[in-house]
């Protein structure tokens, strides 16, 4: 004969338990007392901030559960030129919220207040970009819709924007990206750098430095110094286009 299974009987204390803390979250998450009422913002810009309170006022009086931090921080770096924002709250109604902007190393020629940053991104900035190297992209990274997203060597070109910033505030300097992936430099109106492709960059700068260096008056010269081949530099004379 089959032996019955014995029911078990639910404990009254852990039933009342588990619903007590069901009533709780669910109190917290629905509550108004644990609304969010006082949102501190750390490292937003002036010209920014008008932005970030049209964002925040979402929140603003929400239950504070029910503030999903991650969509708010999608909100927030839905312009480009937040490079990283995060976004803290707890259940008595206070948030805090931290940004961190992107630094521009260049100016993109032709389209105003767009920037480069040292990671190669290419961003909307209301910074004044004065002084800062011009970046003139290939002709297709213009393209409406990558515009500010950039598929060239983005980042290439903003290391050596980045390495020879203190030279673009003295002279001038201009950056230019062929379609092919080359790189040209002019300093001021007489003085042009042929860096060719992207190949030991780090050495081709290293070497321009230590010739204007040496030969301060290059500046001045009417040459540009070819560094297609690091272990074979020359000079050619005029400062034009680079050669295929």
């Amino acid at each position: 004969m089959r032996r019955r299974r014995k029911r078990r009987s639910i404990d009254p204390r852990r039933l009342l338990w588990v619903l007590f803390v069901a009533n709780l979250i669910a109190g917290l998450f629905f509550s108004r007392l644990t609304a969010i009422g006082q949102i501190r913002v750390e490292g937003a810009q002036p010209t920014d901030q008008k932005r970030i309170q049209s964002l925040l006022v979402r929140i603003h009086d929400k239950p504070s559960l029910q503030v999903n931090p991650h969509e708010v921080e999608t909100w927030l770096q839905s312009k480009g030129a937040i490079a990283k924002a995060e976004m803290t709250r707890n259940i008595f109604g206070r948030a805090l919220v931290t940004l961190e902007y992107r630094r521009p190393v260049g100016a993109i020629e032709g389209v105003k207040g767009v920037a480069i940053a040292r990671d190669g991104t290419v961003f909307q900035c209301d910074e004044d970009l004065t002084g800062l190297p011009t970046i003139k992209p290939p002709q297709d990274a213009m393209e409406p819709h990558i515009t500010l997203t950039g598929t060239w060597n983005s980042r290439d070109v903003a290391g050596v924007a980045s390495e020879l910033a203190d030279i673009s505030r003295a002279r001038g300097l201009r950056i230019t990206s062929s379609d092919e992936g080359r790189l040209s430099i002019i300093i001021g109106s007489k003085f042009a750098v042929d860096l060719g492709d992207s190949t030991r960059l780090d050495e081709k700068i290293d070497y321009l430095r230590g010739q204007l260096d040496a030969k301060p008056d290059l500046l001045e010269s009417g040459r540009t110094l070819v560094l297609v081949s690091i272990e074979n530099p020359m000079y050619r004379e005029g400062v034009g286009k680079s050669k295929t």
